[in-house]
């Protein structure tokens, strides 16, 4: 497991605050859904949404990609909201 953590002041609370009035209880999990989409979601499309829509659209680079692999996350993100390992276990 890797801890990675946002290099851009303020934006890992204002990407949880997102969360925390988007997600609540309105989710259900899915594995193939596309970016856009906060019906269904799971665990790395929350992070890459929270830093998209609560953060700043251009913290993200967009593909029009339908699944976000956790391996691939740290090198989806722009200056200056690269993110940085923290810890890995």
């Amino acid at each position: 497991m890797k801890v990675y953590r946002c290099s851009y002041p303020g934006a890992g609370k204002k990407a949880a605050e997102w969360v925390k009035k988007t997600m609540r209880y309105k989710s259900s999990l899915s594995s193939y859904i596309k970016f856009e989409q906060q019906k269904f979601t799971y665990c790395t499309k929350i992070i890459y949404q929270a830093y998209k829509f609560g953060v700043s659209e251009k913290s993200v680079k967009s593909y029009g990609l339908h699944i976000i692999s956790p391996y691939a996350i740290k090198d989806n993100f722009i200056d200056p909201y690269k993110l940085r390992l923290v810890k890995a276990y």
